[in-house]
C-alpha cells in the first residue's frame, strides 16, 4: 500500500486570535531553513477570511521567504505529495569509490562514481561529504557547501539515467 504522511508542522502559525505572533512564525521558518526540511504551514480558509491577523501572518511568511533570498518551493500539499512520490523513485546504483593516486600508499584524491536513475520530476542534489578533501570536480553542475558541521559537495542530477563522477582532491 502506497502511503504518504504530510504532517502539519506549523498549524495556524503566526497569530493567536486577533494578535500577530511573528516570533513563533519566524522561529518555525528559520528552523525549516536551518534543517532544510519540509515545513507545512496550514491555515483554514475560514480564518484567512475572518481574521486579519491570519492574513498578516501569511503576508509575513511570504516576506520571510522573499527576504531570505533562498529558492523555496511554496506549494499546495498535493504538489508536495507528487514531488515526494517522484523523489521516492530515485535509484542510485553501481557506487564506486576509487583512489586516483596511490603513490607510496597515499590516496589523497578520490573518485566517487555512481549511476542514478530518476523518474520524471525526480531530479535531485547528490550530497557527498568531503571529509579531509578541499576541492571537488564533477561532470555536472556542483558546489561545495558547509552545513551541519561538515563540508559537502553537492552535484545536480537531472531526471533520467545519469552517470555521475566526482573527483575529490
Amino acid at each position: 500500500m502506497e502511503f504518504l504522511e504530510l504532517p502539519i508542522t506549523a498549524y495556524e502559525m503566526g497569530y493567536v486570535g486577533d494578535q500577530l505572533d511573528t516570533a513563533s512564525l519566524e522561529l518555525a521558518f528559520r528552523a525549516a531553513v536551518h534543517y532544510q526540511s519540509t515545513m507545512v504551514f496550514f491555515y483554514h480558509p475560514i480564518y484567512i477570511a475572518r481574521y486579519p491577523a491570519c492574513r498578516e501572518a501569511i503576508t509575513r511568511l511570504l516576506a520571510l521567504i522573499e527576504e531570505s533570498g533562498l529558492t523555496i518551493a511554496h506549494s499546495s500539499p498535493d504538489a508536495l505529495a507528487r514531488w515526494w512520490t517522484a523523489r521516492a523513485g530515485i535509484r542510485v546504483s553501481d557506487v564506486v569509490l576509487n583512489p586516483l593516486n596511490q603513490v607510496q600508499g597515499q590516496d589523497d584524491n578520490q573518485r566517487v562514481k555512481f549511476t542514478a536513475s530518476t523518474p520524471p520530476g525526480g531530479a535531485f542534489i547528490a550530497t557527498i561529504p568531503l571529509g579531509s578533501h578541499q576541492t571537488a570536480r564533477a561532470n555536472r553542475p556542483h558546489r561545495i557547501v558547509e552545513k551541519f558541521g561538515r563540508r559537502w559537495v553537492q552535484a545536480v542530477v537531472a531526471e533520467g539515467e545519469s552517470s555521475v563522477e566526482i573527483e575529490l582532491g
